[in-house]
């Protein structure tokens, strides 16, 4: 067993500043640290295969699913099923911290809109 620090892990830079760290990349299952900067956007996509968790560690989130946007705090989350539109956006005065857990891990399982 060995504890995973953030520190320590591989992590790499996506869409407009955006920041990710990987917690946990096997075959069945990923975990992420992700970090988006004030103002910041993802773009509409949809995963066929993998299914996702996001929850709010800090910072406010506007997330898009299926056309809806809700808005969300720390400690509140939101399932995405596979084949279902979605983005997250930080709307919100501070920098916005979330997990992303996706299940099975499908590597390339991601189709822009």
């Amino acid at each position: 067993m060995s504890v995973i620090k953030s520190h320590n892990v591989a992590h790499y830079d996506w869409g407009d500043r955006c920041k990710s760290w990987i917690f946990c990349d096997s075959h069945n299952l990923s975990v992420k640290l992700e970090r988006m900067p004030i103002g910041s956007t993802e773009s509409l996509h949809f995963h066929s295969q993998k299914e996702q968790f996001f929850f709010i560690l800090s910072g406010k989130a506007s997330f898009n699913l299926d056309g809806q946007t809700s808005e969300m705090r720390s400690h509140e989350g939101i399932h995405v099923l596979a084949n279902k539109n979605h983005f997250i956006e930080n709307k919100g005065p501070q920098e916005l911290s979330f997990l992303v857990i996706s299940s099975p891990n499908i590597a390339n399982d991601r189709t822009e809109k």
